[in-house]
């Protein structure tokens, strides 16, 4: 019920930018008053397309209002919700569903409250210092990509009558959807070609609601109803380290590229379209040019929506070689490990602690920190790997409630296996537990057996040692999992009464390496 809240959350916010086309449209209807050839869809009179303006404009400020207040957690969300939710009934077939996806999830109090997200002020800024993006420009790319569509879609129904291209259809809205996500999949596929080109392998993606991602060395596939509207991703990690800052740079690179070529493509198509075997194709191809000359534009302008940023954004970061391209490298580092021999030990220590250091608040700051304490681990120095986990969790206690059961699992071995402390470990598996309904895989299964030997419960420990055994058995061996795999090992001695020392001398680890930019 929360996903379906938070999708029509969603829909209502792309409803409440109908209120930044009013200028536009009216400046349409205003030059078609004084029979100025202007095209307006639909073919509709004046009147009642400036009917249509005003009630648009009331939908989308009442939507705007709805999805600002569910965001930022007003008393009064619930009420604006029903209210944009009851106006999107009589607007459109597409509206219709929205308004009654709205009425039977924003119904109901608690899931108001579950999809509210009240702003902490002591929670770190939306815009970090060095990460290139401006909130002003942020705030104005929206508003001028949808006067470009606006425009673009006036001039083209206008060229289109004037070479005597079909212009009204019952396809208008299947070449709408047809064209947007034709333009995610060449976009997408950029960002895949420019990847495997340099040497990297793909574990994530995500097209429309489709998604997959590889977990435990198997594919898995999810659907996402938010992904209905569009959108994409593709995750690719490297295989190797070397210029791996160039080789990102030009898997990111990718996607624009490949939005301007298929861009131009398109336009050009459209303009030979009247007189050739897809003159009456021409409509969809417009749609294409328009969509993806304003991706290219618009994914390469330095930008952060919700928590990914743009193209454009990390391109900036990449390349401007500071604390932002150190937490880009950090990451590829981790990413190398689930597909090379590389291990947490043999992380380049010096990227680590300069990305954690630039980035003290936040989730991502908090992991940059636990993946310097894995590498402190692995390196047999278990007082400086504690040391900066706990450090991490007192920094910015607000952004471990944002972890994932894994990795609060893997912060509890940390604590039950390599700091022996019974009650900080306890503390934190009730965190897990507290995430309701967990997948218990090898991540679970390693915390739990951890915590249950530190406690004194050594039956219990080696049956969740078993099953944490046998996931271990299933994982490809790569650095990552020869990691989880030596952790076992930890618990496995210290069930036998051994010193943790023994075994970082019997896995002794290799020399530090520094990823070369």
């Amino acid at each position: 019920m929360v996903q379906l809240a938070k999708f029509v959350r969603f829909c209502l916010g792309l409803q409440a930018w109908l209120i930044l086309a009013a200028p536009v449209l009216a400046m349409a209807l205003l030059l078609r008053a004084f029979d100025y050839p202007v095209h307006l869809p639909g073919g509709a009179s004046v009147e009642r397309q400036m009917l249509r303006l005003g009630f648009d404009s009331l939908l989308g400020l009442v939507s705007g209002v709805a999805w600002w207040a569910l965001r930022r957690g007003w008393p009064s969300a619930r009420y604006w919700a029903l209210a944009a939710s009851a106006l999107s009934l009589p607007f459109g077939k597409i509206s219709i569903v929205t308004g009654l996806l709205g009425l039977y999830a924003f119904w109901r109090p608690e899931v108001v409250k579950a999809v509210s997200t009240k702003v902490d002020p002591n929670a770190a800024p939306k815009h970090l210092a060095g990460d290139g993006t401006h909130k002003f420009i942020e705030g104005a790319i929206p508003i001028l990509a949808l006067i470009w569509y606006i425009c673009a879609s006036i001039w083209w129904s206008n060229w289109g009558e004037k070479h005597g291209l079909p212009i009204h259809g019952t396809n208008h809205w299947l070449n709408f959807w047809l064209a947007l996500y034709t333009a995610i999949f060449f976009h997408e596929l950029g960002h895949l070609l420019a990847g495997l080109g340099s040497e990297m392998t793909l574990r994530q993606f995500q097209y429309g609601p489709l998604g997959g991602r590889i977990k435990g060395g198997k594919w898995r596939f999810n659907f996402v109803p938010a992904g209905l509207l569009g959108g994409g991703a593709v995750g690719m990690v490297p295989r190797h380290l070397k210029n791996v800052r160039g080789r990102m740079v030009m898997l990111i690179l990718g996607g624009p590229v490949a939005s301007l070529v298929v861009g131009s493509i398109a336009t050009l198509m459209t303009l030979s379209a009247p007189g050739s075997p897809w003159h009456d194709a021409w409509r969809f191809f417009a749609l294409l040019g328009t969509f993806c000359l304003s991706d290219f534009v618009v994914n390469l302008t330095p930008l952060r929506p919700e928590s990914q940023y743009s193209d454009g954004a990390q391109i900036y970061q990449l390349m401007s070689n500071g604390p932002w391209a150190d937490r880009h490298l950090a990451i590829a580092m981790v990413g190398s490990s689930l597909v090379t021999p590389l291990r947490p030990r043999d992380f380049d220590r010096n990227v680590l602690e300069r990305a954690a250091d630039s980035m003290r608040h936040g989730k991502e700051g908090l992991i940059l920190r636990i993946l310097l304490a894995m590498h402190c681990f692995d390196s047999g120095k278990a007082e400086e790997g504690l040391t900066a986990m706990r450090q991490a969790m007192t920094q910015d206690p607000q952004a471990a409630e944002a972890l994932t059961p894994d990795t609060i699992a893997e912060i509890v071995f940390y604590e039950a296996a390599i700091g022996g402390d019974a009650v900080r470990a306890r503390e934190w598996w009730q965190r897990v537990e507290g995430k309701g309904k967990t997948e218990k895989d090898l991540d679970y299964w390693k915390g739990r057996s951890a915590l249950l030997c530190v406690e004194g419960r050594h039956d219990e420990a080696r049956a969740a040692l078993r099953h944490a055994d046998e996931f271990a058995r299933t994982r490809p061996a790569v650095g990552a999992y020869d990691f989880d795999r030596w952790c076992l090992d930890v618990v496995r001695q210290k069930l036998a009464g051994d010193d943790l020392t023994r075994l970082h001398q019997a896995t002794a680890p290799a020399q530090e390496t520094s990823v070369p930019a």
